[in-house]
C-alpha cells in the first residue's frame, strides 16, 4: 500500500525515493491540499474538502515509515471529525418543529399527568438544552430559541429571578423530566438520519406548492425554504418541485403546463413531477421519497396507490410532520387503508410546509 509520501510523488510526477518524498509532502502542504486514499489512482483533494468529507476522502497512512508533521495532523484531523460525526450529529431545527415540540413537553398550567413533569424556572439556556435532547446537537443559539417561544405567546412573558445571585430571565412552566423526554425521543431528527444509515437507498424529495394568488417573488422564496428543507434536514439528493398544484390533483397531471422560468429560479431544484416521473420510468434502483406534510404529497387516495403501484422501486415514503417523521412501506400504502387515511384526514388546517 502506498504511503503518504509516496502517493505525493506520483501526483506531483516526481521520482519515488526519500529524498523526493520530503520535498513532495511539502509542496502538498503549501498548497493546502491534502492526498486522499484511492490505492489504484492517487489524487488530491481542497484540505477543507476532505475535512467536510473524511468519510469519502480517507488520508493515506504511513505504511512502515514514520508519519511526517502533515500527516499526522491531517489524520487527527479526520479522526476528531469521524468522531464529531459519531458521537455529536448536527440536525437542522426549523422554528415550527422546535415550537412544536416543546409545546407536547412544556406548560404553564399544570398537566393531568403531572407526575412526568417537573416545575421550574426556565431559562434560554434550558430551552436549548430540551432541543438537543430531542434533535441532536443543534446550531440554534439560545437567543434565537428566547425569540421563538417570545413570539409565540404560548408559555407567557418572561420574568426575572435571581438564581446564585445573578439576574437571569425565563419562565416557571411544569417541564416533562429528562428520562420521559429521553423515552419520547422517537422519530427525532438524529434517529431519523441513523435509519437512513442503516436502510441505505437512494433518497429524493418532492415538494408540492399549492395554486394561489402569490407573486412569483413570494413563491419562489417559499419553495427554496422547503428546498432547503428537504437536502438539509431530510438528506434529499435530488429535490423535484410541483410549483402550481393543489393537493387532489393527479400526479400524472401535474406540472404539465409548468413554468420552466420559474422553476430556474429555484434554488437546487431537479425539476418538476414530470422530471421525477421520466427518472422513475428509466431508473429501476431502491428509492425513498420524502414529502413535507401529508397535503404536501397527495389527498387523492386512489392515486396514491395507483403511484406506488406502478414505480415499484419506491420502497417507502417519509412524511416529514415538523416535530415527527411519519414512514410507509410500499406495502402499507398499497395494502393497508388505514395508513391511507392520513391523507384523506390531513386537511383539518393549512400546514405553512415552508416552516417545517
Amino acid at each position: 500500500m502506498l504511503t503518504y509520501g509516496q502517493a505525493c510523488c506520483i501526483v506531483l510526477g516526481l521520482e519515488v525515493d526519500t529524498k523526493n518524498e520530503a520535498v513532495a509532502v511539502e509542496r502538498i502542504k503549501a498548497m493546502d491540499i491534502v492526498k486522499y486514499y484511492n490505492p489504484d489512482d492517487p489524487a488530491t483533494i481542497a484540505a477543507v474538502v476532505q475535512r467536510r468529507n473524511p468519510i469519502k476522502y480517507k488520508l493515506y497512512s504511513s505504511g512502515d515509515k514514520e508519519t511526517t508533521a502533515i500527516e499526522h495532523d491531517e489524520l487527527e484531523k479526520q479522526e476528531s471529525s469521524e468522531e464529531s460525526e459519531e458521537e455529536y450529529p448536527r440536525a437542522y431545527v426549523t422554528k415550527a418543529s422546535a415550537l412544536a415540540f416543546l409545546k407536547e413537553v412544556m406548560f404553564i398550567e399544570k398537566p393531568y399527568n403531572y407526575k412526568l413533569y417537573i416545575q421550574m424556572f426556565v431559562d434560554s439556556c434550558y430551552l436549548r438544552k430540551i432541543l438537543i435532547e430531542r434533535f441532536g446537537e443543534i446550531k440554534t443559539t439560545p437567543k434565537q430559541i428566547e425569540r421563538w417561544v417570545s413570539s409565540d405567546g404560548s408559555w407567557g412573558k418572561k420574568k426575572t429571578k435571581r438564581v446564585e445571585k445573578v439576574p437571569v430571565e425565563g419562565r416557571l412552566l411544569w417541564v416533562m423530566n429528562d428520562e420521559n423526554i429521553a423515552n419520547y425521543n422517537v422519530n427525532t431528527a438524529r434517529q431519523y438520519k441513523l435509519y437512513l444509515k442503516s436502510n441505505i437507498m437512494t433518497t429524493i424529495g418532492y415538494i408540492r406548492k399549492s395554486k394561489s394568488r402569490e407573486s412569483d417573488t413570494t413563491r419562489c422564496r417559499l419553495i427554496n425554504k422547503m428546498i432547503k428543507t428537504q437536502r438539509n434536514k431530510n438528506f434529499c439528493t435530488k429535490v423535484y418541485v410541483s410549483p402550481h398544484s393543489n393537493a387532489e390533483e393527479s400526479f400524472c397531471q401535474r406540472d404539465k403546463d409548468v413554468n420552466s422560468s420559474l422553476l430556474e429560479q429555484l434554488e437546487e431544484c431537479d425539476g418538476s413531477i414530470q422530471d421525477l416521473i421520466y427518472r422513475l420510468e428509466r431508473k429501476f434502483g431502491k428509492t425513498r421519497l420524502v414529502v413535507l406534510d401529508y397535503a404536501g404529497f397527495s389527498t387523492n387516495i386512489n392515486d396514491i396507490v395507483s403511484f406506488f403501484r406502478k414505480y415499484n422501486q419506491i420502497r417507502e415514503l417519509v412524511v416529514d410532520c415538523g416535530n415527527k417523521y411519519d414512514i410507509f412501506s410500499r406495502h402499507e400504502l398499497i395494502n393497508n387503508r388505514e395508513a391511507l387515511e392520513n391523507f384523506n384526514d390531513c386537511r383539518k388546517g393549512n400546514v405553512k410546509r415552508s416552516l417545517i
